[in-house]
């Protein structure tokens, strides 16, 4: 009798086991593929262009060339005018040829309009 039943428990832990690893498996396809620097959503916060929403930064800081950083929350973003015409970045630099912006373990270059150039993936 105690045989079976060792044997009974056994058979209910491993399904249990099994069960809960396919559980997790289900999870991790229903969550997407992971998001790296080269997998963001498409779409920024604040949408640019005829579609821009009012939006009021947090603060902002003037850069020498006439351009404007505007934070929202983490984010940051380069506004010309009143209209952002980047997605938003955690950081975002000056340099002689536009700027470096940062998001995550991401490095993106953008020229001196905030078009994004290059970017680059850095594990950490």
């Amino acid at each position: 009798m105690r045989e079976v039943l060792a044997s009974a428990v056994i058979i209910l832990v491993a399904t249990g086991a099994l069960w809960n690893q396919a559980d997790l498996r289900t999870r991790e396809r229903a969550a997407g593929p992971p998001r790296t620097a080269m997998n963001l959503p498409r779409k920024c916060p604040i949408h640019l262009g005829s579609d821009m929403k009012e939006v009021r930064f947090h603060s902002t800081r003037p850069l020498s060339n006439g351009m404007t950083v505007g934070k929202l929350g983490a984010l940051q973003f380069l506004v010309v005018g009143g209209v952002a015409v980047s997605c938003g970045f955690h950081s975002i630099t000056p340099t002689t040829y536009g700027y470096v912006a940062t998001l995550g373990a991401a490095r993106f270059e953008l020229d001196r309009r905030g078009q994004i150039v290059t970017s680059k993936r850095y594990d950490l």
